[in-house]
Formats: structure tokens, sequence, C-alpha cells
């Protein structure tokens, strides 16, 4: 790849875990209604590398539509790549992204010290308490920092309406992000995203007001639908020289937990790094001051936006003590909350939930079971084998019939929606054809014979079955190799992992007995 006036060669390694397991999306209907979807995202197109012979570059980059797409970093230098649309030849287009001295007037993050105080103010207030985990391990493993997102009703207007197009911006966001985070060792996990595709349900005017309407929102409509540590607003709205605002310190915290961005156009490396300063500012950063330092002119938390890629000494020490007292951004070992996702809504009835009929949709033609996991007015079931028209079966109503002569019936019992438990007869009671009752199936040799060598084999005569249960060094008389007060099986039961046996033919042809079969090749003569 040629950039910066030279040939450069590019190592990249694949990132699969930007999306969760459990990735949803929340739109809205013509007439307001939420709706839940669980669309298929590929999660094999997003990269991060370095550049060759830079130690310090950073590359993060996605192919999901076709072509490269995402960020270059070497020699303190910052590029963004894209596809030529329309080319037959891979053609790209990369160019330096201006620095923040090119940029008139220069745009900047709206927390400022009043901005702290009064957040500072707000958050105690809420009676916000901390949850000590102690300093033990705290920068031993990578950590997982789960991320939502909502975009407003001008941004999906700004796709056309397109919603797979929203999905795709925000995937590619949350791709660079990780570009800027990965010193911090924390890997960025996007669990869901909601569009509002039919209008805004607050108010969009200044910075500082969205933010606040927005936690306000968050609390009380959205905390609910997705787990998150953090919740961020993208916003087609200019706020001036202000791109970015979040509440300091409030990662863990369910009211404040969040931030807003300002997304104008089509260039997302100014809005990864801001989306990545205000994630600082909700993981404890406060701005860089003169006694910061990242080797570098300016740092990432720095209160103007720049071409920085690293954290400072400042930002580490606030990181460090932010999460020291965190109880949500878990170590990356701990999976369980982010892959095993209980909710109302996923068709899985959970602990404290009475029915879960699934998505709204399904939900609505569901007499049983609400939307909101609970029975219907009136409703004493909403499933199992003994629930009908929404109440429970009397007693004696058979609700699993018996399968065969190995099974039994079973009966409600008047109290339960669920059927018992299946039982069976005894095992080794006799069924037909001279067969054994077995785990709820009548088993008997010529069966066993047509199940492996065809419908026209059938059992071979006593004597056969004499000789092979008593030749060493082969076991039979059960599956598991054992024969004490066991049924003798067919004889093409035999125990075919022998050393000795490499097939069926084999084994019969050293003891001259036989499975009768219409196939030549197992028409051995017996000799007994």
């Amino acid at each position: 790849m040629n950039f910066g006036g030279q040939d450069q060669i590019i190592h990249m390694k694949v990132n699969r875990h930007i999306l969760s397991r459990h990735f949803r999306v929340f739109t809205y209907s013509d007439q307001g209604a939420l709706l839940e979807d669980q669309p298929f995202v590929k999660n094999d197109c997003y990269y991060r590398g370095y550049v060759e012979g830079d130690p310090e570059s950073m590359v993060a980059l996605s192919t999901c539509l076709g072509g490269l797409q995402g960020i270059l970093q070497t020699n303190d230098t910052v590029y963004e790549i894209e596809p030529k649309r329309l080319s037959t030849t891979f053609e790209h287009f990369i160019y330096k992204v201006d620095s923040e001295e090119t940029q008139l007037p220069p745009m900047r993050c709206g927390v400022t010290d009043d901005e702290i105080a009064r957040q500072l103010k707000d958050q105690e207030s809420a009676n916000f308490t901390l949850m000590q985990s102690g300093y033990e391990g705290w920068w031993t493993h990578n950590r997982i920092l789960e991320l939502a997102v909502v975009v407003d009703h001008s941004r999906y207007l700004h796709h056309e309406s397109n919603t797979t197009a929203v999905q795709y911006e925000v995937c590619f966001l949350v791709n660079d992000i990780e570009y800027f985070l990965h010193s911090l060792d924390v890997d960025v996990v996007l669990m869901g995203i909601e569009v509002w595709t039919e209008k805004n349900p607050i108010k969009i005017d200044s910075i500082g007001g969205v933010l606040g309407t927005f936690c306000n929102w968050k609390q009380t409509s959205f905390n609910k639908r997705i787990p998150h540590d953090v919740a961020h607003l993208l916003v087609k709205h200019d706020f001036g020289i202000l791109v970015g605002l979040a509440f300091v310190g409030t990662v863990c915290n369910s009211f404040h937990n969040c931030g807003v961005e300002s997304l104008m156009d089509n260039n997302l490396y100014p809005v990864a790094y801001t989306f990545s300063h205000e994630i600082g500012h909700n993981l404890g950063m406060n701005h860089d001051d003169k006694t910061c330092t990242c080797g570098h002119k300016k740092c990432i938390m720095f209160p103007v936006r720049s071409n920085a890629t690293r954290f400072s000494n400042c930002s580490y020490a606030s990181f460090m003590n932010t999460i020291a007292s965190r109880n949500c951004i878990y170590v990356s070992s701990d999976t369980e909350n982010i892959f095993t996702l209980a909710q109302c809504g996923n068709s899985v009835v959970e602990e404290g939930e009475e029915c879960d009929c699934g998505a709204l949709h399904v939900c609505i033609d569901d007499p049983c079971c609400e939307s909101d996991c609970t029975l219907s007015p009136g409703a004493a079931c909403a499933f199992g084998g003994c629930c009908k028209d929404c109440q429970i079966l009397p007693t004696g109503e058979v609700c699993r019939p018996e399968e065969n002569e190995c099974d039994l019936p079973e009966w409600c019992n008047g109290t339960s929606y669920q059927c018992p438990e299946d039982v069976y007869v005894q095992n080794g009671m006799s069924c037909k054809g001279g067969g054994y009752c077995y785990e709820k199936r009548c088993n008997n040799r010529e069966e066993q014979c047509r199940n492996i060598f065809g419908k026209e084999a059938k059992s071979a005569n006593q004597s056969c079955y004499t000789e092979m249960n008593t030749r060493a060094p082969y076991s039979w008389g059960s599956s598991s190799g054992g024969t004490s007060g066991a049924e003798p099986l067919a004889v093409v039961d035999l125990d075919l992992e022998s050393p000795t046996a490499s097939s069926p033919l084999d084994f019969l042809s050293t003891l001259g007995c036989h499975c009768l079969s219409p196939r030549e090749e197992y028409l051995l003569p017996c000799s007994l």
C-alpha cells in the first residue's frame, strides 16, 4: 500500500469481538411502536494492526462493504482510506487527516470546569455511590466496555432512511474507537443500537441540554432494553465549535453513564476521535493540562480535537482510579455477562418471568402472554403440555401419549401447566419380536441388523451369538461393552474398535459366522 510518499506494508488481524453475540437493533413503526430485531451482521471483516517498521503505528480497517475503509496512523500522521466508488481495479482513496491547526475555529469538547462542577452537583443529588472493587489485578487483564449507541432521526434521514447503512456506520465507528482505547487494554463490545426512525423523542438544542434530556430518556426508556456500561447519542446537529459532551467518571452510573457526539458528514475519523475522548470522560479522565504527557505534542484528552492517538499519564492515572471503584467493566475472561443474555422478549421464560411471547409483533397475536412477560388478564398459563386456551387442563387429561409398547402415557395433575416427567416401562421388559425394552425403545436383533446393514438383513442363528460372546479378547452383551446380566447383541454389534477388527467383514471372517445380508460380501459360511 502506498501512502505518505512510500510503499507501506500493513499487518492486520481480525477483530471478531466488537459485536455482542446478542447484538440487537431497535427501531420504530409508523405508529410509533418499538420494534426489535437481531439482524445478521458480519463480524469477521473488522481488523486492527500496525505499519511495518513503526512500532507506535496503529491501523483500524474494515472490509465489510467490499473495500478497505478506516484509519492508518504512522510517524505522527493520520490517514483515512476508503474505496473509490465504481472502480473495477480495487482503487482506493488515501488522504491525510487535517491537524487541529487547520481548523478555524478549532473544534472542542464541551466539558469545562464549570460543566464538571455542574455534573458533580447532579451526581450528588442522584445519590450516586461507588462500589469498591480493589486495586488487585487492575492492569493484568484486558477489560470489556459494553457500549450502546442511539442514532437520532436526522442521521437516519442522512442515510436515506436505511437502517442497515446506519448499522454499518456505527460498527465502523466502534472499530475505530477500539483503535484509540486499545492502549488502555480495553475492548469495546457493541451491545446494541437504537435508531430513532420516526422522530426524536427528545429536543435537540444546545449540547448540554441534549446530554441532560438524553440521560433522562435513557433512564426511563432505554436502560432495560440493552445492557451497557455507557450509552452515547449520535446526532446530526451543529453545536458550533462543540463536537461532544459526556459526564465524567460515570461509567457504572445507570443514570449518568452517557454522552453526545455530533456527526454532520461522512468523515468518521473526527467522530471516532471525539467518541473516544468522551468515553474517556466516562472512564474518569479530565482534560490534559501542561503536566500531562504521552510522548507526543497532544494527547487524546486535550480539550481541542487533534490527531492524537495516545492517552496521557494523567489519563491512565484517572482510569486506574475509576477501575478500582467500579464493578461493571468486566475482564475479558468474564464473558458470561456479554454472551449470556437474560431478558424479556427473547422467547425464553427466565427467572422472574411468567411467560415470554418474544418479539412485539408476535405478542400482539398471543392471547395468553403480554409483551412485558406477564400473563394476560384471566390467563392461568401461556404454554406447556397441560395448558390449553390459557387455562390449566383438569386432572386425568393425557398430555403425552405412549409412543410404543415400551412407553407409558402421562396425565395432567390439574394444578400445573407442565406435563409430568416422561416415564417408560422398566428396562428389560419383553416386547415384540423377542426383543427387550431399554430406554423407551424395543430393541431386538432383527431391527439392529436392518439398521446397520439394510432393510433386507436379518439376525444370525443362536450358535453364532454363543461363539462370539465367549471369545476373547472381544466384549459383548451391552452397548458399553459389558456382559453381566445382559441379552447378547446381534452379530453386527461387535467391538469394531478392537485392534484386530477393522470392519465387520474382517471380524466375521475370523469367526466363521455372519449376519445374513443380501450383499454378497457378508455371506460368509457359519461352521458351527
